[in-house]
């Protein structure tokens, strides 16, 4: 950009000022256009280019457009994101390794390098619907659009998409890794309180903190047997997912055949199915949550941090006792 605006450094103007002057003329003659017949919903951002593209389908052609709308909103927040990582970096893309300063305080200067530190239902559906358009808009964040991927699935009502990920991936694959991460996470965070509150398998080689429980199972063995044991689990229920995605079975996204205390009817399973998706996404906050207090304080689960006792060296009639 600098490079641009000076150009060889022998005049004042660089090649900059010319891609301004092409980039003015072309919103000249856009905005004009647009501005004699009247900007509406409709014609925003239509320049008559790509039509070839777009379905002859009504339905998909909507659906193209509100893919460009989501896809466009996400660009704009990733754009401003790569920037700032450049400039606090001064690396390129991916950014992963900060270098230091050595010219002066500045908003990168205390940055360490980061390669050495890593060793269809009875229930309700919102239909919220856009005056003059045919979007249903969503519960959770009202100013955007449902995605058309949610229908037909729990949780569709909240309507919970604003970046689209279900327009770009597909839906049975995400709602399968948002319901494996959440059990996941639901069952590490009852196991990590059960821990700081003293409940230790038997051995001496389990007597160790939470925070230290990795690090003393990898000294200890047993990770590799966790490992083999898991990738078995993962092995059976990818072959499961693979099915389903080709169309080979009738399974619906986490189901593996469960049905312990499950419902019988269709309200209840909804009921059900819904809550555990909620609690899921809860706990996988709640972990984030729960592993960052406990390394940053120290301190075993409710974290409160104590400070370390010292004796006032003043006096004994000024602090006599008195613990800081």
């Amino acid at each position: 950009h600098t490079a641009c605006i000076l150009g060889d450094g022998t005049s004042a103007t660089g090649p900059l000022v010319q891609v301004a002057l092409f980039v003015g003329i072309v919103e000249l003659l856009t905005t004009l256009p647009k501005c004699r017949e009247g900007l509406t919903l409709e014609n925003a951002g239509d320049y008559q280019l790509g039509l070839n593209f777009l379905p002859k389908d009504e339905a998909k052609a909507k659906e193209m457009k509100l893919k460009e709308l989501k896809n466009g909103r996400l660009a704009m927040i990733a754009f401003g994101g790569a920037i700032t990582q450049a400039a606090l970096t001064g690396n390129g893309f991916p950014w992963l390794f900060a270098q230091r300063s050595t010219s002066g305080a500045s908003l990168a200067s205390g940055i360490r390098p980061a390669g050495k530190q890593f060793t269809a239902r009875s229930s309700p559906a919102v239909a919220m619907r856009a005056e003059g358009s045919g979007y249903k808009m969503s519960k959770s964040v009202p100013f955007l659009p449902v995605s058309p991927a949610l229908e037909g699935y729990v949780g569709e009502e909240d309507g919970f998409d604003p970046m689209g990920f279900s327009l770009a991936i597909d839906i049975r694959w995400l709602r399968e890794a948002e319901l494996k991460h959440g059990r996941v996470c639901m069952l590490a965070t009852v196991g990590w309180i059960a821990t700081d509150l003293g409940l230790r398998v038997p051995g001496e080689a389990f007597q160790v903190s939470t925070i230290q429980a990795h690090d003393a199972m990898v000294k200890f063995g047993s990770m590799t047997q966790m490992l083999c044991w898991i990738g078995y689990a993962e092995l059976f229920g990818y072959l499961a997912i693979i099915k389903m995605m080709e169309g080979e079975t009738d399974r619906v996204p986490g189901d593996f055949g469960l049905r312990w205390l499950y419902p019988k009817d269709e309200q209840g399973q909804y009921e059900m199915q819904m809550k555990e998706l909620r609690n899921g996404r809860l706990a996988m906050l709640a972990f984030s949550g729960i592993a960052t207090a406990g390394v940053l304080t120290g301190k075993p689960w409710p974290f409160f941090a104590m400070r370390p006792e010292k004796r006032c060296s003043a006096a004994p009639a000024v602090c006599s006792g008195t613990t800081l």
